[in-house]
């Protein structure tokens, strides 16, 4: 069971934009192939047709979508949004997703003595120089 809380969270990892575009998306999409596949006189049943249709909306929505949550998710780990949105979206079966998910920095956290977005690995604030006490320490392996 999902709370009113999570479902913020997710509101606010997905711009506006891009849940409009991806319902604007999936109306065209639904509206386009509706248009096409009426004339057809295929021997698929209409349940097939149908169901083909609803999956075409709802991957190219899930597409847009997941480019929305990229611009978001790059700019909260003080990446450069536009180019990794346009590298996730522009190459092509997903790879450019994977990309990012494999690439991208570590969440920013607040200095504690000033407030600002620092990575979890800096010892000292990088804007007001006060020491960070809860850094994560870097393991290190000994090989034998």
């Amino acid at each position: 069971m999902s709370t009113h809380g999570e479902v913020g969270r997710v509101r606010k990892a997905i711009p506006k934009s891009a849940l409009i575009l991806a319902i604007l998306a999936f109306a065209a999409v639904q509206t386009t192939m509706h248009a096409i596949f009426i004339h057809e006189h295929d021997p698929l049943s209409l349940v097939v047709r149908f169901l083909f249709i609803l999956l075409c909306g709802i991957a190219v929505s899930s597409y847009i979508l997941l480019s929305g949550y990229v611009y978001t998710d790059a700019s909260r780990r003080g990446m450069p949004r536009v180019p990794w949105t346009v590298i996730a979206f522009f190459i092509p079966y997903g790879v450019g997703f994977v990309l990012y998910f494999l690439l991208r920095k570590p969440l920013l956290r607040p200095c504690t003595h000033c407030g600002h977005a620092i990575g979890p690995e800096q010892a000292f604030c990088s804007f007001c120089g006060g020491p960070q006490q809860n850094v994560e320490k870097q393991r290190t392996w000994r090989v034998s």
